[in-house]
C-alpha cells in the first residue's frame, strides 16, 4: 500500500479516536453535571391586598456533582438569580417594578449544593409583580443560577402555583396604613453613620407600605426619606414604582427636598420622577446657594438635566473655585451639559487650573459634551486643548497613574476629531 494512504489513514484513525474520547469525556461530563430542580409555595394562606407575599423557592439538587453557584444577600435590590412573573386570570402578566436605575452594588456569597441537598430562600412576590388588586393568580419561578459570569447556565422553572387575594375595604386599608405608619414614628432616631441596610425594623416597615400602592403611604415615606442618616433606598423605590405619581406627591416631594435638601436617594427621585423644568429650577437655586458640599453637588447635578442659563454665573464660581473635588467635578461636568459662551471661556480656562486633581473630570466633561452634541465644532481648538493633554500625559497625581492621564488625553482627542473640531 503507498506509504502516504497508510499515513494518511493513521491520522484519520488517532483523528477518530481522539473524537471518540473527547466526546466519551464530555458525555460523562454531562452525565456527571448537577441536576437541579425547583419548587415553588406561597407560605401565608390568607393574604389581602397590600399583604407582602411570601413566596419559598426550594432549589434540590438531584445529581451527583456539587453544584457551586453565587447567592445575592438579603438586601439585594434585583436578586438576579431569581425569578418571579404573575399572571392575572385573564393571562394579563403582572408589570415588574424592580427596573427603576437605583443605584445600589449587589453583594453575593458564595453557596455549595451537595447531591440530594436542598437550600431555600423566602422571597416577596411584590418584588417581581405589581400585585395592586385582590383576585386569584398565577405565579411561576425560575432560578437563572450564578449571575455576571461567563457561564452559561440552564434556568430551572417551577410548576406554576395560584395565589389567591382577598380585597380589603377602604377602612381596612386606612387602619392598616396608619398603624404602619405608627410603628415607623416609633422608631429610634438613626444616628448619621448608620444606612439603610443598617436598619431592618425601618425597611421591614417601609417594605410593607410599598406593597401597598396606596397614595396615602406617600406622607410617610417622604417624611421617612428625610431622616437624618437614613440611605432611604426603599423610600426611592416606593416612590417611584410603586406608590401612583399624582400632583399632590410630586408637590410634597419638591417641597422636602426645598426643605431639607436632597438627602439620600432624593437625588434619585428628582432624577427619575419625570419632573419639568420649571418645577425643578426654585429647587435648584436654593441648592446651588447652600454651603453644605452634598447639596451643592446635587444641585450641579440636576443642572445636567434642568440646566438654565440664569445657573451659568454660580456654576462658573463653584467650578474656579480651589476645594472639594467633588463639588467642582459636578459644576464643571454641569457646563459642559448645558452649553453658554460664559462656560465654553471657564472649560477652557480650567485647562491650565493649578489644582491637577480635575483634570480627569475636565477631560470627560469635554468628551461628554461633544460626544452628546451640546458642545460645538468651534468652540474648542487643538491648540486650546493642547495644555490638558499635556498635563494630563505628565500628571502624577492621577490616582490610577499616568495610563489613565493617556487614555483620557486620547479620548479628548477623539473627541473634537469626531465633531469636526479644528485640529491644527
Amino acid at each position: 500500500m503507498n506509504s502516504n494512504i497508510k499515513n494518511n489513514l493513521r491520522l484519520v484513525a488517532i483523528l477518530a479516536a481522539s473524537l471518540t474520547t473527547v466526546f466519551a469525556f464530555q458525555v460523562a461530563e454531562a452525565a456527571d453535571a448537577p441536576v437541579l430542580s425547583l419548587t415553588i409555595r406561597c407560605t401565608n394562606s390568607v393574604l389581602k391586598v397590600g399583604d407582602e407575599i411570601p413566596i419559598e423557592f426550594i432549589i434540590t439538587n438531584r445529581g451527583t456533582n456539587d453544584y457551586k453557584y453565587n447567592r445575592s444577600v438579603d438586601s439585594s435590590i434585583l436578586m438576579p438569580e431569581f425569578e418571579l412573573t404573575a399572571k392575572t386570570e385573564r393571562g394579563e402578566l403582572l408589570p415588574d417594578p424592580r427596573f427603576a436605575v437605583i443605584e445600589n452594588g449587589e453583594v453575593f456569597q458564595p453557596i455549595v449544593l451537595h447531591p440530594k441537598e436542598s437550600t431555600t430562600r423566602i422571597l416577596p412576590l411584590n418584588r417581581w409583580a405589581l400585585v395592586k388588586e385582590s383576585g386569584r393568580y398565577t405565579a411561576t419561578g425560575r432560578f437563572l443560577g450564578s449571575p455576571y459570569t461567563d457561564k452559561q447556565e440552564q434556568p430551572v422553572s417551577s410548576t406554576p402555583i395560584d395565589v389567591t387575594v382577598l380585597p380589603r375595604t377602604e377602612k381596612e386599608m386606612e387602619d392598616y396604613i396608619d398603624d404602619l405608619v405608627r410603628q415607623i414614628a416609633a422608631l429610634p432616631s438613626v444616628p448619621t453613620k448608620y444606612q439603610q441596610w443598617s436598619m431592618p425594623d425601618r425597611n421591614t416597615l417601609v417594605k410593607k407600605l410599598m406593597y401597598t400602592c396606596n397614595p396615602r403611604v406617600a406622607p410617610a415615606l417622604i417624611e421617612s426619606m428625610c431622616t437624618p442618616g437614613n440611605h432611604s433606598l426603599w423610600e426611592a423605590i416606593a416612590l417611584l414604582n410603586y406608590v401612583p405619581h399624582t400632583p399632590e406627591i410630586r408637590k410634597a416631594i419638591i417641597e422636602a427636598a426645598t426643605e431639607h435638601g436632597a438627602t439620600g436617594n432624593m437625588w434619585t427621585i428628582l432624577r427619575q420622577y419625570g419632573f419639568s423644568k420649571e418645577e425643578m429650577q426654585p429647587l435648584i437655586k436654593k441648592l446651588l446657594a447652600s454651603d453644605n458640599e452634598h447639596d451643592l453637588v446635587v444641585g450641579a447635578g440636576l443642572t445636567k438635566e434642568f440646566g438654565d442659563d440664569a445657573f451659568t454665573a454660580r456654576l462658573i464660581s463653584i467650578a474656579t473655585s480651589l476645594g472639594s473635588n467633588n463639588v467642582r467635578d459636578g459644576s464643571i461636568a454641569a457646563l459642559a451639559y448645558h452649553r453658554t459662551d460664559e462656560g465654553v471661556k471657564t472649560l477652557k480656562a480650567l485647562m491650565n487650573d493649578p489644582q491637577e486633581t480635575i483634570l480627569r473630570s475636565l477631560a470627560n466633561a469635554i468628551i461628554n459634551g461633544y460626544y452628546q452634541g451640546i458642545l460645538r465644532p468651534e468652540d474648542i481648538t487643538a491648540e486650546d486643548v493642547k495644555p490638558l493633554i499635556e498635563r494630563l500625559l505628565s500628571s502624577k497625581d492621577l490616582t490610577s497613574g499616568v495610563t489613565t492621564g493617556i487614555t483620557s488625553a486620547a479620548e479628548v482627542v477623539r473627541a473634537i476629531r469626531a465633531a469636526g473640531c479644528k485640529t491644527s
